[in-house]
């Protein structure tokens, strides 16, 4: 029996090797050879650089357009709640920091919704946040956001505002998603953030639309006691105006 031959089930067979390739099973197939591997590797990288990037942003379109779901139902539940309650905002503590951002207990008590999660799902299921506030022209006298005479949003003491006080309805913010949790960090929706994130926001007629707080023209070039701020707290209150620039 000549070298390089091996028996199998009483058949010969004769193994042939070539230089650069191996011949499988006598036929005339070959395995890849390791240029042609990593030419394959570097393709696949590409296409994965190409796809990946467009499934992302895919992905936060369709969240995008979610949240703007949810915040139009936050305004029609804001206007639920009015229709029983003389046409007031939701008032749930004695100071206005409170009521901006546990705005919807008053509508658990009336039986409006069930939990935190009816307002804010994606921020409760995802980041056990509840994100969305409301501004704070919604509980506090107009009077009050006027420059030199602010208090601190934790300081300053709520009062009932009425959605017939609102001068500009269609250009009033009522709810704003104002934090973003990202991994490792909180991101606040403010005028002061650098390539800030963009958030849905439900104005006063119930309309909606998404953007960054620095699209907004400010009434002065400063803030006081963080009023000033787009939306969450516009200058003179329901009285004033979120301008897009």
């Amino acid at each position: 029996m000549s070298r390089g031959a091996i028996r199998d089930g009483g058949l010969f067979r004769v193994r042939r090797c070539r230089v650069g390739h191996r011949q499988v099973g006598g036929r005339g197939g070959r395995a890849f050879t390791l240029i042609e591997l990593v030419l394959c590797i570097g393709i696949i990288m590409v296409l994965l650089g190409l796809v990946l990037p467009a499934m992302a942003a895919a992905r936060r379109r369709g969240t995008d357009t979610r949240m703007l779901g949810v915040m139009r139902s936050n305004g029609a539940l804001l206007a639920l709640y009015a229709q029983d309650h003389d046409m007031a905002f939701p008032l749930s503590g004695p100071t206005v920091g409170g009521a901006m951002l546990e705005w919807y207990r008053p509508l658990i008590e009336v039986g409006l919704i069930q939990s935190a999660s009816d307002v804010d799902p994606d921020g409760i299921r995802n980041d056990h946040v509840q994100r969305v506030a409301m501004s704070a022209a919604a509980a506090c006298l107009p009077e009050r956001m006027e420059p030199g005479n602010t208090l601190p949003m934790d300081m300053a003491t709520s009062s009932v505002i009425r959605h017939t006080q609102v001068v500009h309805p269609s250009s009033k913010g009522i709810l704003v998603q104002w934090v973003h949790v990202v991994p490792g960090e909180h991101r606040m929706w403010t005028y002061k953030a650098v390539n800030g994130p963009v958030s849905p926001i439900a104005f006063a007629d119930n309309s909606v639309s998404s953007a960054r707080s620095a699209d907004f023209v400010l009434d002065h070039d400063f803030f006081e006691n963080w009023v000033g701020h787009p939306v969450l707290a516009t200058w003179s209150g329901v009285r004033g105006i979120d301008r897009r620039r």
